[in-house]
């Protein structure tokens, strides 16, 4: 708003501080009136010097506030900043803030000027003005201070909310920070022909289809069998079990060329060969799940199906049942659900109170850092940072034994941990392992381990931490990113039936115990017998709705296909395409940026997380960075390429990693486009160089 217009803001009624001015205006006018101080002038002249001098002299003081008020709003924001708040605001918001202090500062300026009259009028022996004008005045008066005053609440109040912009701006989620650089990337993008690059989410821009096909050709088969049991048009029956393998065969052999035919035959062929289930059975739950028509029973999972994702969880996470007994699955929907539903679980279970020590393996996905924090939790939070570095100068991403030795602490009672990591994605390496393993065996035996496991399937012979330290901890798996199925909402959490978590809730004070056991008293008998992974159940649906408890049939029968599909390809042919996609992305990325790939065993390559002042040292030197440092913010380069080049990338240290770094997904993105971010950043960093050097002369 140009000044000028800013003396609408005197008059505008529809602000509260004008309203409030009028109002208190009018008050004051009527006790005038009321006590005669026209007539009594005299009575009243010591009290009105004293005001007068005393309004002046905090006028003064307000006028230094205003003028300090301006100072802190332009060091406040950054070029950039200040361009993603205006996309944001409106452009021209944060200058609106800095024309109000200005029009402030000349209102109490001559408000000044007008009460070093008023003192000098009331040494005045003359009547200078007839009653109904010094009334006029007196309101007039009254209003221009109570409208300043007014005016700098205002005023103070939108300072404190440009300070929250500012901060929420330095710390909201990665992932929502990343929707205010779609939103300047697009309006980029816009002006010119450039096609928007979002690097910044995982979402993978590939599809298991043949799993796909036998799922919706399966339910073709469901629907006939629905009609063969009752057929009235639109409505029609419940699948039976009595023979309904035979029709499945006849099914098949008459539809040889529906699409996904014979891995669906496969499917069916490897439960009933392969895990030795009845035919009927196996053949009418199937049906029955896909159709929809009864609640998931089991709840935490179908009985078959929960044994062939079984199969899966052994094969990809290698859960060892030989060396940690037999475990059990809650089919959920995803890994974020799967989170949400343990942290409630082991509050309501007195394994973790309000104030606990948890320790987070960093640098890891956004939402496990805020969770702890959030008031239901208040968790005090120990970072088991990734802070490795190799002899060429380059995070290895792996934890050294000093910070896996904060886990020796017994205080520290559960660990949250992803692997492969998120950004970097890498997995723990065996030596760390080992260590962890050793840690827990040896210093802090009831240590509770949450290991999610997304990325695990994107590196051959991976193994979770569920494999060597089956006792303590609970794997989670998602099927979203190895799939492309995020739409699906498809994870796991799995729990070996010998567990720290059943142990722990046995030593629990009896006090503690019996609050519990009325708890889940209406899942068994014996409440104190039920175990933590059919807690975790009941707690999903507040425990009163455990009868409603469970993933959505068709969605189990989604998963089961999924992990089907993967057991019947001996070869691995389809885990090998969806590793060589990332890996020759990060390649080209890569080379486009001119960095060497040092080859990793433990590298899913699903995401990358690059060190822009590592690169940029070895690139351009230490005083570079340095002066990279002194002169711009990490959100500077992600800034630049969202508004100059239609590019969103992730802050690395959203994720609790390296400040100056950036993620950036090699799933989401065809593999030209890799090559033409990189192509890209390097020449954002060149500029920044560019100027550099001129300075230097």
């Amino acid at each position: 708003m140009k000044e000028k217009q800013r003396i609408f803001d005197l008059i505008n009624i529809k602000e509260w501080e004008v309203k409030c001015a009028v109002v208190v205006s009018c008050v004051f006018v009527v006790i005038f009136v009321y006590i005669d101080i026209y007539e009594k002038y005299s009575l009243y002249i010591d009290a009105i010097e004293n005001l007068t001098t005393n309004i002046l002299n905090a006028f003064i003081g307000l006028l230094g506030f205003s003028l300090s008020g301006i100072a802190i709003i332009v060091s406040m924001f950054s070029k950039k900043e200040v361009e993603l708040i205006e996309k944001d605001s409106g452009r021209g918001a944060i200058n609106n803030i800095l024309s109000s202090y200005v029009f402030l500062a000349k209102n109490i300026g001559i408000q000044c000027l007008v009460l070093i009259v008023i003192y000098f009028i009331t040494y005045s022996e003359r009547v200078l003005f007839p009653v109904t004008c010094f009334y006029l005045l007196i309101w007039l008066e009254c209003y221009h201070v109570t409208f300043i005053i007014f005016y700098t609440i205002a005023l103070v109040k939108n300072c404190v909310k440009l300070y929250q912009i500012k901060n929420i701006y330095g710390k909201i989620s990665p992932f929502e920070f990343k929707n205010k650089l779609i939103e300047l990337a697009t309006l980029s993008n816009r002006k010119s022909t450039r096609t928007l690059l979002d690097a910044g989410r995982g979402n993978p821009n590939w599809i298991a289809s043949t799993p796909r096909e036998a799922f919706f050709t399966f339910g073709q088969f469901a629907i006939t069998e629905s009609r063969y049991t009752w057929d009235d048009g639109d409505l029609t029956g419940m699948p039976k079990k009595t023979g309904i393998y035979k029709r499945f065969c006849t099914y098949v052999e008459n539809n040889k060329f529906m699409p996904g035919i014979d891995t669906l035959k496969a499917i069916i062929d490897y439960g009933i060969e392969e895990l030795n289930f009845d035919k009927d059975e196996f053949l009418h739950e199937l049906t029955d799940a896909i159709i929809g028509d009864n609640y998931p029973f089991p709840d935490r999972m179908l009985i078959h199906i929960e044994k062939i994702v079984k199969e899966y969880l052994k094969r990809e996470m290698k859960y060892d049942v030989e060396t940690g007994g037999e475990f059990n699955v809650f089919a959920v929907e995803g890994a974020t659900a799967a989170m949400c539903y343990i942290f409630d679980s082991l509050i309501a279970n007195n394994l973790l109170l309000k104030g606990d020590k948890i320790a987070i393996m960093t640098p890891v996905f956004t939402p496990y850092l805020e969770i702890p924090h959030l008031p239901r939790y208040e968790f005090e939070v120990v970072y088991i940072n990734a802070d490795e570095i190799d002899e060429n100068d380059e995070h290895t991403w792996q934890c050294s034994n000093k910070e896996l030795e904060k886990l020796s602490n017994p205080d520290i009672k559960a660990l949250f941990v992803v692997n492969p990591s998120n950004p970097p994605s890498v997995a723990i390496s065996q030596k760390s392992i080992s260590e962890i393993v050793d840690i827990v065996k040896t210093k802090n035996k009831d240590l509770m381990i949450i290991s999610d496991d997304v990325y695990g399937t994107f590196i051959h012979g991976f193994r979770s931490l569920m494999a060597d330290l089956p006792y303590n901890t609970i794997g989670v798996y998602s099927y979203s990113k190895y799939f492309g199925v995020t739409g699906w909402r498809l994870g796991t959490i799995a729990l070996h039936e010998n567990n720290v978590f059943d142990k722990l809730i046995k030593e629990l004070p009896y006090s503690i115990r019996k609050r519990t056991m009325r708890r889940y008293a209406d899942l068994n008998p014996v409440p104190e017998n039920v175990p933590f992974i059919d807690r975790i159940v009941a707690d999903s649906r507040q425990v009163s709705l455990n009868h409603t408890a469970g993933l959505s049939t068709p969605q189990q029968v989604q998963m089961a296909f999924f992990s089907a599909f993967t057991l019947i390809d001996k070869e691995n042919n389809y885990k090998d395409k969806t590793i060589n996609i990332c890996k020759t992305r990060k390649k080209l990325l890569f080379d486009s940026l001119d960095i060497g790939i040092n080859e990793n065993e433990n590298d899913a390559s699903y995401y990358t997380q690059i060190d822009l002042l590592r690169l940029c040292k070895k690139r351009y030197g230490e005083e570079f960075v340095e002066y990279l440092k002194a002169n711009y913010k990490p959100v500077d380069i992600l800034f630049d390429l969202a508004q100059k080049s239609s590019i969103v990338l992730l802050g690395g240290g959203g994720f609790a990693g390296p400040e100056w770094s950036i993620r950036i997904s090699l799933a989401n993105l065809y593999d030209e486009a890799y090559s033409e971010i990189g192509v890209v950043l390097k020449r954002i960093l060149d500029s920044y160089a560019d100027d550099w050097k001129k300075l230097q002369g």
